[in-house]
């Protein structure tokens, strides 16, 4: 086999993977498209043998002058994701990637659902006990459509004072999330319907666990009917801006949501442009 068909072979592969991780079509589409040009750069050489110096140069020879810095952070990720997915395979010793590093750029403002959104989503929902209770959960913890997926029963602990969620993040960490009383008991009806002894929290028709492509569409169907722009990500960021709208600290909202960093809380706060105006006022001090 060719050094650029085994290539091709590897993005075709990780492509599957990023589906599989709940990844958006778009995304995958990005991603897949940088890593063509990198196979197209690379030649007969084995991507997986690719050192940091190599990336830097294929890097270099696909900077335009007309590139922004959300172009090149996209080039970027999509590098440093498959060299993470190389590792994660054996198909590397090591990741070439995590030196390379982004360019700062202005982040626009997240999407996320103001509350009459919201209420015409629920009103959608009536009836649909499973993704009524998937759409307040997520509202009201703000895992991840991954995460959500791979929610087992066992993992979901309700008493009369509330309901803990244990759930599992990427790379196998952990965390817990604490559902709102309308969360709780949303999960807790549809759970009562169960007739099953199925593992996972949530599932199809048929008795399977649900993919994230099988939640994305759905949901897309819902927002739809309900005249609001959204998807299950808008879910996370409506947790996210309604906490920080709310004064929940960024420290506590980087926990809640599972971020590495605190940085990554930041958007949050910047979608609310009228919080600084309100702290302003709330803290001002006559001389």
């Amino acid at each position: 086999m060719s050094g650029g068909s085994r290539n091709a072979r590897m993005v075709a592969s990780f492509g599957a993977w990023l589906a599989e991780e709940g990844r958006s079509d778009l995304t995958i589409r990005a991603y897949t498209f940088e890593l063509e040009h990198l196979t197209a750069w690379a030649g007969a050489r084995s991507l997986a043998r690719l050192g940091t110096e190599d990336l830097y140069s294929y890097l270099e020879s696909r900077a335009q002058a007309s590139d922004t810095p959300a172009t090149h952070n996209v080039r970027v990720a999509a590098i440093r994701k498959f060299c993470a997915w190389l590792v994660r395979e054996g198909l590397s010793r090591g990741n070439a990637a995590v030196e390379l590093h982004g360019q700062h750029a202005t982040r626009p403002p997240v999407q996320y659902l103001p509350r009459e959104a919201v209420r015409r989503v629920l009103e959608v929902l009536h009836g649909h006990l499973r993704d009524t209770a998937m759409f307040l959960l997520v509202l009201s913890t703000g895992v991840r459509l991954m995460e959500l997926v791979r929610l087992d029963r066992e993992d979901f602990e309700a008493d009369g004072e509330g309901a803990e969620v244990e759930v599992h993040a990427p790379a196998g960490r952990l965390r817990r999330v604490y559902p709102s009383h309308q969360a709780t008991d949303a999960v807790v009806d549809y759970l009562e319907t169960r007739r099953d002894e199925a593992v996972p929290l949530f599932i199809s028709r048929a008795g399977a666990r649900l993919a994230p492509r099988t939640v994305q569409g759905g949901f897309a169907g819902h927002f739809r009917e309900a005249g609001v722009s959204g998807s299950m990500q808008t879910l996370r960021h409506t947790f996210g801006v309604h906490r920080a709208q709310s004064g929940v600290d960024s420290h506590d909202l980087q926990e809640l949501m599972g971020y590495r960093t605190f940085e990554s809380t930041r958007v949050y706060r910047a979608s609310d442009p009228s919080r600084l105006r309100e702290v302003a006022q709330r803290t001002e001090e006559r001389y």
